[in-house]
């Protein structure tokens, strides 16, 4: 799909330095969660930049200064959700905590991230099936998105690492295959949820990780000594 020449539009890109700081991301945000609600409401190919402008309350000159294209707008949206679930990780692990307690909050910031990830899941289809057709759009978010699940594995494999290491978890557990079993089974409740939402909801997710943590990951816990 052609589109004009464009600016770098993920959600990692700086915000303007300056006063206007707040106000021009607080609007972005708007922009963002406008494009998500028509394009759930309408389906991706009715959705158009005039009914977003619309449902954010701004000009469609705004939107523009924003984004250069429609697409842009969409792939924004999807990445936000990312640019979210990062905040949610840095609010439920400190710099100084034991690996133990880092790996609980790295896992409860992924289950509280499902329910808004699941739900978004119908936006993000669509937005994908466009991206597919498009090889620079389709560049980017690949290059975006791998970066990210880059970070976030290296996190978790710095975390499981230490924990191993300081004898806070199994010696025996392969750290890159927990690690790699932890994103596929969030990946997987995901995309369940699409069309088994009963049974893949943020409390199986938990459960899966619980049983994976406990199963492969802690030490077993001492034989209680008889009387």
């Amino acid at each position: 799909m052609p589109s004009r020449s464009r600016k770098e539009t993920t959600a990692a890109s700086p915000a303007p330095v300056g006063p206007t700081r707040a106000g021009t991301g607080e609007k972005r945000l708007r922009i963002l969660e406008a494009a998500r609600s028509v394009c759930d409401r309408l389906g991706y190919e009715a959705a158009t930049m005039d009914a977003v402008a619309a449902e954010a309350r701004v000009s469609k000159g705004t939107l523009y200064n924003f984004f250069d294209s429609k697409e842009d707008l969409f792939v924004a949206t999807v990445l936000q959700e990312y640019d979210e679930g990062e905040l949610r990780i840095a609010a439920h692990v400190g710099p100084s905590e034991d690996p133990v307690a880092r790996l609980e909050g790295l896992l409860s910031a992924m289950v509280e991230s499902f329910p808004v990830i699941a739900g978004g899941m119908m936006v993000n289809l669509q937005v994908w099936a466009v991206v597919s057709r498009d090889t620079e759009a389709r560049r980017r978010m690949f290059e975006d998105l791998s970066a990210r699940y880059g970070r976030h594995g290296e996190e978790l494999r710095a975390t499981l690492r230490a924990g191993r290491d300081a004898g806070r978890f199994r010696a025996d557990f392969d750290v890159d295959a927990a690690a790699d079993a932890v994103a596929a089974l969030f990946d997987g409740f995901v995309y369940r949820s699409l069309f088994d939402p009963e049974h893949a909801d943020a409390p199986a997710v938990q459960a899966a990780f619980d049983t994976l943590v406990r199963e492969r990951v802690l030490r077993p816990a001492a034989p209680e000594t008889p009387r």
